[in-house]
């Protein structure tokens, strides 16, 4: 299981993935509140695993 920890605030939102071992996939990363933000995110994500539902 893949766990991402985001800490969301107006303008931008810390994020943060680790496996269920606790390793980090990568160091915590900041993206904007905007689209770009979200895509990059949507990136990690598939980046972490092709399956998104194994990610929670």
């Amino acid at each position: 299981m893949i766990y991402a920890g985001i800490d969301v605030a107006k303008d931008k939102h810390d994020c943060l993935m680790v496996d269920s071992n606790g390793t980090e996939f990568f160091p915590t990363f900041t993206i904007p509140n905007n689209r770009i933000g979200f895509n990059g995110l949507l990136e990690r994500l598939s980046f972490c695993s092709e399956d998104l539902s194994n990610i929670k």
